[in-house]
């Protein structure tokens, strides 16, 4: 799945419903005494999504949950499976991979999903003082890094672009592949 067919399936509704769910589950954690829920923020806030989901997106026929080793999926018109995660400031989620990762990473599908599903993970990242969502994301990864990144704020507010710009691309034979390349200004400076 490409951004652009990310877009076109979550849309402005699905953006604004799943920005709803993040950022209600993040005021409902500042909202509890501390120590309260489980056992770190992170699983706290987890914890607060899955629940908020349930809530509100399990109302539509479109998606449907699927619990697989403790993991919440949120299959969407049996296109995608979303999972909610906090996500770091540079936008990727972190954790030691789970048996589940491991396998879609492996086989690329988990036994009991629908076959041929996209795996997606929505969050927040927070500021640096980590006391303020700064955005709400949907992510698709590709090994270690986010193939793509979706601002869901952005989408929400009908902003249809694209959103995560393309990485060059420098055949392997070339003379700058391990290079740093120095940018060249309008006026010919480096």
């Amino acid at each position: 799945m490409f951004e652009p067919e990310a877009i076109e399936l979550i849309g402005q509704e699905g953006a604004r419903l799943l920005t709803t769910i993040v950022r209600d589950a993040w005021d409902e954690l500042h909202n509890q005494p501390l120590g309260l829920l489980a056992r770190t923020r992170r699983q706290d806030m987890s914890d607060l999504m899955i629940q908020h989901a349930n809530r509100r997106l399990l109302v539509h026929a479109q998606i449907e949950l699927h619990v697989k080793d403790t993991i919440y999926w949120y299959v969407w018109d049996e296109i995608a499976a979303i999972r909610f995660k906090h996500h770091g400031r540079s936008g990727l989620t972190s954790n030691q991979s789970s048996g589940a990762q491991t396998v879609i990473a492996e086989q690329g599908t988990l036994p009991g999903l629908p076959q041929g599903l996209v795996y997606l993970s929505c969050g927040a990242t927070l500021d640096r003082t980590e006391t303020e969502i700064t955005q709400v994301l949907l992510t698709k990864r590709s090994g270690r890094l986010n193939e793509w990144a979706l601002d869901l704020d952005r989408l929400a507010d009908g902003d249809f672009g694209p959103q995560t710009s393309p990485l060059p691309i420098v055949p392997n034979n070339s003379p700058t592949v391990g290079k740093i390349i120095p940018l060249r200004h309008s006026n010919g400076e480096s």
